[in-house]
């Protein structure tokens, strides 16, 4: 997902996404086939749940140099670390790394969640 590492490439990414969109858009309006129709319907849908997907705030998971982890919600990396390390700013002992930056999954949120059990 590199078109998530940055808010430049993540816009770059919603704006081609556009421009696909803009394009069956017109190739379904110049269409008469009902089959041709359903699917840049189809093919519209999908661009548009990737497009929406971009744009939406995700759970960013990172861990501290000094260990421990913790979350973010942003569109993209660079929100996600520019938030992480505004949060954590004040506190000398928590320097966010921000190598470890990743948007969350079920599998990996449940792993961290456990070292509280």
């Amino acid at each position: 997902m590199k078109h998530l590492q940055t808010t430049a490439a993540r816009q770059a990414f919603e704006d081609k996404i556009t421009d696909k969109m803009e394009s069956l858009k017109r190739a379904w309006e110049a269409s008469t086939d009902e089959a041709d129709r359903a699917n840049f319907n189809d093919m519209y849908n999908a661009l548009n749940e990737q497009w929406l997907y971009s744009r939406q705030s995700k759970e960013w998971l990172y861990n501290f140099k000094s260990g421990g982890w913790n979350s973010a919600y942003a569109a993209d990396k660079e929100q996600a670390i520019k938030k992480a390390k505004e949060e954590w700013k004040n506190s000398p002992n928590l320097e966010v790394d921000e190598k470890t930056f990743r948007v969350s999954t079920p599998a990996d949120l449940q792993a961290n969640l456990s070292s509280f059990y």
